[in-house]
């Protein structure tokens, strides 16, 4: 049986990514076309600027959605299996890996312009005066709230769809006997950080529906929301509580196809990832305790009491950009100010084996991790490397020696140095 399940759960990864209509999103898209037309009915009663650039947003939340639904039904046709075989395996991340990586960075791309409307938004809603009055009103607040909460969800369904696409990738290439090869080794590094940050955005978007959904309560009692704002709202969390009825009742354990040592390790990565995202958001923060002079002294500290860190980072980028022409597994690097506004967000993916983030004084260095991961916590090292100079990276592979990498004091120390 257990083989069977095996090779179901195995070909699941071709019916993936070539069946037709795969990501289909019309239980929300019927409540979102509501939205829109309330907003072009404000722009054309009122006419004011704040109605025109909310109607931008949700037009620009509409097509970034569109771009989304077309990518993930546009799926690159892989070619050949996973099984227990190795060889076969292997050829199979040979042949695929590379159009594989650069459809799901497509996706990512895509999904991050989302989260950054959804952090626009955010800050909106905070406005004030010099009066340190809210700019917009409660009906103003809640349109925007009706949007984030409507992205939320894509963004949620999108993650979740992709992790359909992912699962079966992870769990094949968990095998032990495949230890033994790099290239699934490699291979099974970079799918098992996009399965965790997928599980991880979908966890951080329903915690943040929840928290919209308790905002747009509270401003229905007083009277911000109309009536068939209110009733698509509802009609959208009935729709997607019908559909997950639906999905859950075509599922199985496709952790069964693990060995009990494979399972435990796998359910081990999982829950050390959940900690790592414990009070991520991506909604918008008003009380970010870094100020912009805080972060503009630790960028200067990191170009004089740091530079030997930050100089050691421009190296890494400097390395990548030298390399990536040669190799279609390493990107030339893109760089821009990252989530936390701390560092400087350079692009590295495929430069080195390890998935994740590394911070080098000025410059938050991404291996496959997303924009928007553990940038927070990146800043926080950041904070580490403007006051120990010098010190910096010997204090890490110290603290990484005596107590390993997750619950070293430097970890810790950064969580709590995070930039929100």
């Amino acid at each position: 049986m257990a083989k069977l399940i095996h090779k179901l759960a195995l070909l699941l990864v071709i019916f993936n990514l070539v069946g037709c209509n795969f990501m289909k999103t019309k239980h929300l898209d019927s409540p979102f076309k509501v939205v829109l037309s309330e907003l072009e009915a404000d722009l054309e009663q009122r006419g004011t600027s704040q109605d025109k650039k909310r109607l931008e947003r949700a037009q620009r939340i509409e097509a970034i959605k569109k771009a989304i639904v077309h990518k993930l039904n546009d799926r690159p046709e892989l070619t050949g299996q996973m099984s227990n075989d190795l060889n076969e395996t292997h050829n199979f991340v040979q042949a695929n890996q590379f159009q594989l990586e650069k459809w799901l960075k497509e996706v990512k791309s895509l999904q991050e312009e989302m989260i950054s409307l959804v952090q626009e938004l955010g800050k909106e809603n905070f406005k004030m005066n010099k009066k340190g009055q809210l700019i917009n009103s409660k009906e103003d607040i809640a349109k925007n709230q009706v949007l984030i909460y409507f992205t939320l969800q894509y963004l949620r369904e999108f993650n979740k769809k992709q992790l359909q696409i992912i699962l079966p990738l992870t769990l094949g290439s968990m095998k032990k006997e495949f230890d033994k090869d790099q290239a699934i080794v490699d291979f099974r590094t970079e799918v098992l950080d996009l399965h965790l940050t997928m599980v991880g955005a979908i966890q951080v978007a329903d915690k943040d529906i929840e928290t919209t959904l308790v905002s747009l309560k509270s401003l229905k009692k007083h009277g911000a929301i109309n009536k068939r704002i209110s009733k698509v709202i509802k009609k959208s969390l009935k729709s997607i509580k019908k559909k997950e009825h639906k999905h859950r009742k075509g599922l199985f354990h496709t952790t069964d196809i693990l060995s009990e040592e494979e399972k435990e390790n796998f359910e081990k990565l999982k829950a050390d990832y959940n900690k790592k995202i414990a009070g991520m958001s991506f909604l918008f923060d008003p009380a970010n305790p870094d100020s912009v002079i805080s972060k503009i002294l630790v960028t200067i500290s990191n170009l004089t009491w740091g530079l030997v860190n930050s100089v050691i980072g421009a190296g890494v980028v400097l390395t990548a950009a030298i390399v990536s022409p040669f190799t279609r597994y390493v990107d030339f690097p893109t760089i821009k100010l990252s989530a936390s506004g701390q560092q400087l967000y350079v692009d590295v993916s495929g430069l080195t084996p390890v998935a994740g983030k590394m911070s080098l004084g000025i410059f938050e260095l991404d291996n496959h991790g997303g924009y928007y991961f553990a940038s927070g916590h990146e800043g926080g090292h950041a904070k580490q490397s403007a006051l120990l100079g010098p010190l910096y990276l010997p204090v890490v592979v110290f603290s990484y020696i005596i107590q390993g990498h997750s619950g070293s004091f430097m970890e810790t120390w950064a969580d709590n140095w995070a930039v929100d």
